[in-house]
C-alpha cells in the first residue's frame, strides 16, 4: 500500500471555452469542472487507476466539501477485485464497510497502530541520520493518535 500526503488539498475548477484565448476577444465558458486536488491527492488518484492500493491523507473536516469529492471519486474508482489493502483499510475508506465502520472498534485500533509506525518511519526518513525514537516517543505518538482515532472513524 502507498500512502500519500497532502498538507494543502485543493477543488480543481477547469473550464472549457469554445474557441482558444485572443487578446481583447469576449468568450463565454461552455463548462465548467471540479474535482479534488492536490499533489498527493492526484498521486493517489493515479495509483488507485492502476490497480494499486493507496491511501489519501489529508487535513479534513467531516463535511468538508474536498472530502466529499474524494470519497465520490473513490466509490467511481475503487474496484475490490484489484485492491491490495488489508481489511481494516477497506472497513476506514469504502463506503460499503460504512456499518462496520461505525459499530465495530478492533479495525480502527489497527489503523492507529499503522499511522504511529508510519509516522516514526517518515520521521527517520525525513531526518536521514541514525537517529530512531525512543519508547517514550512512540507511547506519545501513539496517546495522540488514540485520543483522536474517532476522527478517523
Amino acid at each position: 500500500m502507498i500512502v500519500t500526503v497532502t498538507p494543502n488539498p485543493s477543488i480543481d475548477r477547469t473550464v472549457s471555452l469554445p474557441d482558444r484565448l485572443v487578446r481583447g476577444a469576449v468568450l463565454r465558458v461552455t463548462s465548467v469542472s471540479s474535482e479534488p486536488g492536490g499533489k498527493g491527492v492526484n498521486v493517489a488518484r493515479a495509483l488507485t487507476l492502476a490497480g494499486l492500493g493507496t491511501v489519501a491523507v489529508l487535513p479534513a473536516a467531516e463535511h468538508d466539501p474536498i472530502l466529499a469529492a474524494l470519497r465520490s471519486i473513490a466509490e467511481e474508482q475503487y474496484r475490490e477485485e484489484t485492491s491490495q489493502l488489508p481489511q481494516y483499510q477497506k472497513i476506514w475508506l469504502c463506503p460499503e464497510y460504512r456499518l462496520q465502520r461505525e459499530k465495530e472498534d478492533e479495525w480502527l485500533m489497527e489503523l492507529c497502530k499503522e499511522i504511529t509506525l508510519w509516522i516514526g518511519k517518515a520521521y527517520q526518513k525525513t531526518i536521514k541520520k541514525s537517529v530512531t525514537l525512543g519508547s517514550a516517543e512512540r507511547e506519545y505518538l501513539k496517546g495522540v493518535i488514540t485520543t483522536h482515532r474517532e476522527a478517523l472513524r
